[in-house]
């Protein structure tokens, strides 16, 4: 019996013409991103976001094939976008629905443009994380310098952007564990050609790290600092050898128990947190209100950006006041799934899911140092993140939202790049066409 070709997965659904992405690709980009700021500070008039979505004929004409590149994720996208027009169809406010509606189309989009700038040559990827890394930092320094009274007398328009300290720590998990290994890796592995300079950029983003270090302690976000010491955890294991993984992954699995039920249990830490922040207890009761939503409404959802209103009016809170303004349901998947229903909620969960699988597939499939750094970045990224988001959430449509999105269309380009450029697109298909005829053939 023929033995396919050995860890090879997805491989028809990366078949893309690379000469027209390699023309096409950095123009769609810039032009997606020329309309970031809208989505970022003016979301009052949600008419001026139609603009990249309106492009799509324009690149199609250019590139003569469809310009959404094929991935892994099209299904449980699919579903998203079937899930949002029919939430359009239920939410009982549609103006404040569909500046949310708009956004998450828009980072949908900018999904498919990262992918398809990134797969197109190995130096865009590390553009494109380039890119990626500027645009959270940013966000982590304007965040912060909303909280400082100084910074905001002296620039009134940064109280209308200053944060949650809880959404500070999740933005911070977008990049501080992207940037670490990459610092570490242009410190002391440096590219032959370029070793001053990357040696210097490496020490300028480790001690980046270390500032927002400082700004992730100052948040008191006891979900960030989990994930953050998860993360930190996944990197220490992959940059062991392996017969010390498991004693590692064995004593920070017992650590993370112990630490986990520290810091949420701890009232005096508790105490320390942002006045007005919401406690586990409370936020236990949330999650009981989202549940009672899902089942309410579980193939529509609420409506995007409506469960702040609808929780109060059908699920009053008793340890909450009804003057609490919930943004979300302090749950990244339960808030998927109040705002676009069920099907929604599991098709965002399948994108986590493909995701690990992804740059798990990557990591054994590549030897690459610096695939191998990307790889580690972005595991230990979306762990962090994924922890934050069990206890806390950036709403999809939320202002740092977007990002997430850039990291899955890097954790595809990653993929590529790892596994894929090793094996030729024919030679995939081959092996594809084999295990159907080898499952075909089975007994």
């Amino acid at each position: 019996m023929a033995r396919p070709a050995d860890g090879i997965t997805f491989g028809k659904l990366f078949a893309i013409k690379k000469s027209n992405m390699q023309r096409i690709a950095p123009i769609q980009l810039l032009y997606i991103l020329l309309f970031l700021p809208l989505t970022l500070f003016f979301r009052e008039s949600f008419l001026p976001l139609l603009l990249p979505l309106l492009a799509l004929p324009l690149f199609w004409l250019i590139q003569h094939h469809w310009p959404l590149p094929r991935t892994p994720f099209n299904g449980p996208l699919l579903v998203i976008f079937l899930a949002i027009l029919v939430s359009l169809w239920a939410t009982p406010d549609m103006e404040a629905s569909l500046r949310k509606v708009i956004a998450l189309l828009y980072n949908l989009l900018l999904f498919f443009t990262v992918v398809a700038f990134s797969i197109a040559q190995r130096k865009h990827l590390w553009v494109a994380t380039t890119m990626m890394l500027l645009l959270a930092s940013g966000l982590v320094v304007v965040g912060f310098l909303a909280t400082l009274p100084f910074a905001t007398a002296r620039l009134p328009q940064l109280q209308s952007l200053s944060p949650n300290p809880n959404e500070l720590a999740g933005v911070i998990t977008y990049c501080l564990f992207l940037l670490l290994p990459i610092a570490f890796v242009l410190l002391f592995a440096p590219p032959q050609r370029y070793t001053i300079f990357a040696r210097l950029l490496g020490l300028i983003m480790l001690v980046e790290c270390g500032i927002f270090t400082f700004v992730f302690y100052t948040t008191r976000s006891r979900g960030g600092w989990l994930g953050g010491v998860l993360a930190i955890g996944l990197l220490i294991i992959l940059a062991l050898k392996k017969p010390f993984n498991y004693l590692v992954m064995i004593g920070g699995a017992v650590g993370s128990v112990i630490a986990g039920w520290w810091l949420f249990t701890n009232e005096a830490l508790a105490g320390e947190a942002a006045a007005g922040a919401i406690t586990l207890s409370g936020r236990v009761e949330i999650w009981s209100r989202a549940i009672y939503g899902l089942q309410d409404f579980p193939f529509t959802g609420m409506g995007m950006n409506m469960f702040r209103e609808i929780v109060h009016l059908l699920y009053p809170l008793f340890t909450i006041s009804p003057t609490t303004d919930l943004g979300h349901a302090h749950n990244q998947l339960l808030q998927a799934g109040v705002d676009l229903g069920i099907p929604a909620m599991i098709a965002f969960l399948s994108i986590w899911i493909a995701s690990a699988f992804l740059l798990w597939q990557g990591w054994t499939r590549t030897n690459d140092r610096y695939l191998r750094t990307l790889i580690a970045g972005l595991s230990a990224t979306l762990l962090a993140h994924f922890i934050f988001g069990i206890v806390d959430a950036i709403a999809l449509g939320a202002r740092p939202n977007f990002l997430l999105w850039m990291l899955f269309g890097l954790v595809v380009a990653v993929h590529h790049h790892a596994v894929l450029d090793n094996h030729p697109i024919e030679e995939i298909k081959r092996a594809d066409i084999s295990s159907a005829h080898n499952l075909v053939q089975a007994p």
